[in-house]
């Protein structure tokens, strides 16, 4: 049987011991004109942003994982705002 332990990493595991502040929260708007980006929590401002959305996902070989989820880039094309920002 696989346990959610052997298939999730915590946040904090991944950042232990290193000089990093970790917030999950909704991105509401980037503005580059202002380099800020506002979201649910708090406004981060920046001189340079990247934006790391992608991934691949192992599942593990359990089925159906892989046809019952979706990639998050054809979504993020979709969208003008985002496109226009990430893919140009």
């Amino acid at each position: 049987m696989v346990e959610t332990r052997h298939i999730v990493v915590p946040v904090c595991q991944l950042f232990y011991r290193k000089q990093v502040d970790f917030t999950q929260c909704e991105v509401k708007i980037i503005d580059p004109g202002e380099r800020a980006v506002y979201t649910s929590v708090v406004v981060f401002p920046y001189d340079f942003l990247v934006i790391a959305l992608g991934s691949v996902t192992n599942d593990y070989g359990l089925e159906g994982i892989a046809q019952n989820t979706c990639e998050a880039t054809p979504a993020l094309k979709q969208d003008p705002q985002i496109a226009a920002v990430v893919f140009t």
